[in-house]
């Protein structure tokens, strides 16, 4: 929001509330607006971060849990802890990945990932398409029941 007067121009920084809106108009001091709240930061240690490169050629054998997100994806960043804590959890057991689709277009478009997060257990090369709770536990049941 701008503000001109007398030829002069003043940019709203301030909240976006009536009161807010209305002391800048008014000329007062323009409320500081509210500090953005971090999204949660995801540990990418024991997590394998895949791209259209070596997809194919890592998910061939062997299994892979794959999470395809988007970097600007709310639900994805509230997903990533429990995800770095679930690739910690059973490291060593089975492959905890993640493939950011806004990069790697090409392995995310042909699998049909159309929203994010898109949880899919690939079996040698294989997809299984996962819907189910985005808890530790319910990865855990799916794993058991797909392998």
């Amino acid at each position: 929001l701008i503000k001109f007067t007398d030829g002069e121009q003043k940019k709203h920084t301030g909240g976006r509330s009536l009161s807010a809106l209305t002391d800048f108009l008014e000329g007062k001091v323009a409320a500081t607006p509210p500090p953005k709240k971090e999204a949660p930061k995801e540990n990418v240690k024991d997590i394998v971060v895949l791209t259209d490169a070596d997809f194919s050629e890592k998910t061939a054998t062997g299994t892979w849990f794959v999470k395809f997100y988007a970097p600007w994806c709310g639900h994805c960043k509230n997903m990533a802890p429990t995800w770095a804590e679930y690739a910690t959890k059973v490291k060593g057991q089975y492959h905890v990945a993640h493939i950011d689709c806004t990069t790697e277009k090409t392995t995310c478009s042909s699998l049909g990932v159309r929203g994010y997060p898109t949880l899919k257990l690939l079996v040698d090369g294989t997809p299984i398409d996962y819907s189910g709770p985005r808890t530790i536990a319910a990865w855990e049941s799916f794993y058991a029941e797909n392998v």
